[in-house]
């Protein structure tokens, strides 16, 4: 979790004010090497804010994994894998990404439960 820019304000501001880096450290709580990094990134860009975090699909594109998913759902993770030439946990994460759940159980009966569940039940 990064800090607030608030934070990072009034730090480099207490350092500008003549305090040293060690000392500024001390009194926030914040190791020196962050406190330098936040005065580079100040000289560099001219304000203390982080560059937004670069999310991407690397792998496996996530539209044509909906319109494969739909035609074939009932391919095995293994299947998809090897269909889009990646690693199962690759399209398991891409499929948790998407919020496609799988299914939980391959055998149905009439009113959701195994025989040996209904067996268990009527004792």
């Amino acid at each position: 979790m990064s800090y607030s820019e608030d934070l990072r304000k009034k730090v480099i501001e207490f350092i500008e004010n003549g305090n040293g880096v060690t000392k500024a450290a001390i009194t926030f709580g914040i190791t020196r090497t962050t406190i330098y990094k936040w005065q580079r990134l100040k000289k560099k860009n001219g304000n203390l804010l982080d560059a937004p975090p670069k999310r991407s699909w690397k792998k496996v594109d996530p539209n044509r994994l909906k319109t494969f998913v739909k035609n074939h759902c009932d391919f095995t993770l293994k299947e998809y894998a090897k269909q889009f030439g990646t690693s199962t946990v690759a399209i398991c994460r891409a499929l948790k990404r998407l919020k496609i759940t799988r299914k939980k159980r391959l055998i149905f009966t009439g009113n959701g439960m195994k025989s040996s569940g209904l067996y268990f039940w009527s004792k």
